[in-house]
């Protein structure tokens, strides 16, 4: 029975957030923003695959046809533009909470802390995914209008799995921020950390050239990653869509002395993000565990 009333009272706190994000102004102009940027980077890229048609050697991951657009699309942009809604999200959120006294009342309810924990979390993740979704797929959508064919199935799917734990990964990192700093001070550090994430995996800044490279192999292909990645919510989430990318496109990410050097086999990579995934909200259910009412 308590189980079931402990079920009941985290679908009640993840309704309300998920409701209280959905409606928020803020939120619908910041996933509005996204929806429309990654849809314009989706574009360039196809227009610039389009483009390439008729070179013999393209030099640029993304000129290798549509499915060579939608990985420079989801290595490079996505990890750049879709952390902002979290940010915005649970920085919004924090303020509201701190005007209203509401996480005051909450934590001083008779219920256990871990179900207030989870409820916020799944609340704003709910409703954070389908703005980062519905920006995705327009972009992958873009480019197969574009080319007149399907980019393959598993590359899609790996997208959109790896959009959602880079979506976690960020929402659940702000959020412990949000219980022991002021909400602006949680923004800046979060913003703080997207640079040094994008900075440690170099590609997400610099497409092409030095970074995504196209190389003349035969036999099937091999991905390295660098140490870098295990600290990087970019490395751990290209580290993800890396062995999904079509061996067709000969596509392999060069590790660079701004990745900390080294050499892991890329598939380790994504155990890192559901190890920080599972770091980050125990840490924070632990710290909401000790929230001082009255604060």
């Amino acid at each position: 029975m308590r189980i079931v009333r402990n079920l009941r009272g985290l679908v009640a706190v993840a309704w309300k957030d998920f409701h209280a994000v959905f409606t928020s102004r803020r939120f619908l102009v910041v996933s509005a923003i996204v929806v429309v940027l990654l849809t314009l980077m989706a574009t360039g890229l196809g227009y610039a695959a389009l483009g390439s048609r008729g070179i013999a050697e393209p030099l640029t991951l993304w000129h290798r046809e549509a499915a060579g657009a939608v990985a420079a699309f989801a290595f490079a942009f996505i990890p750049l533009i879709t952390p902002f809604i979290p940010m915005n999200v649970a920085y919004d959120a924090r303020r509201k909470n701190l005007s209203s006294g509401f996480l005051e009342t909450a934590v001083a309810r008779p219920v256990p802390r871990w179900t207030l924990a989870i409820g916020k979390f799944l609340g704003m993740f709910l409703a954070t995914a389908i703005p980062v979704l519905v920006g995705t797929l327009a972009g992958i959508a873009v480019i197969e209008a574009l080319f007149s064919a399907l980019v393959p199935a598993p590359l899609i799917g790996g997208v959109l799995v790896g959009a959602l734990l880079l979506l976690a990964l960020y929402l659940s990192l702000v959020l412990v921020f949000s219980l022991v700093l002021s909400p602006g001070a949680t923004r800046w550090l979060a913003l703080l950390l997207w640079i040094a994430f994008n900075l440690v995996r170099s590609s997400a800044f610099f497409v092409g050239g030095q970074y995504l490279l196209i190389v003349q192999i035969q036999g099937p292909q091999t991905f390295e990653t660098a140490w870098g990645d295990w600290i990087s919510f970019t490395g751990m989430y290209q580290g993800l869509l890396a062995p999904i990318v079509p061996d067709s496109l000969f596509f392999v990410l060069r590790p660079d002395i701004t990745n900390l050097g080294g050499a892991l086999a890329y598939q380790s990579v994504p155990a890192a993000g559901l190890i920080w995934l599972l770091a980050l909200l125990i840490l924070y259910v632990a710290l909401l565990g000790r929230y001082p009412l009255g604060r």
